[in-house]
């Protein structure tokens, strides 16, 4: 018999899907739009350790930085070429443009969405 998942995992993948379906459940390149493979891109960095930090708490702040604009959903190849290109001083795949992120807007009416 298969082990079921935890509670707190079952919590935090629904934080998850929540905050994919948020950010439009794709890639966030506007060439791409890939729906697989999708990875969370925060656009200034980290200013902490995700090691430190639970997978729930990590959702947590992503939530709150999403809502300031400072996080988007990039699929794993974009992501890798992100990082690659912001360490050499450029930004997304050649082949794209930059992605143009805003803050999302808050739905004082979704009670899942609080910042």
């Amino acid at each position: 018999m298969a082990k079921q998942p935890s509670r707190q995992t079952l919590y935090a993948r629904s934080l998850r899907d929540a905050l994919y379906e948020k950010l439009g459940n794709k890639c966030s390149n506007p060439e791409c739009g890939a729906t697989e493979n999708l990875e969370f891109d925060h656009i200034n960095g980290r200013s902490y350790d995700p090691n430190k930090l639970s997978y729930c708490q990590r959702l947590i702040r992503y939530t709150k930085e999403a809502a300031r604009g400072e996080l988007r959903i990039l699929c794993g190849t974009c992501n890798l070429a992100a990082r690659k290109k912001h360490e050499n001083g450029s930004f997304c795949r050649t082949e794209h443009e930059p992605v143009v992120t805003a803050p999302l807007p808050v739905d004082n009416a979704d009670p899942d969405w609080t910042v």
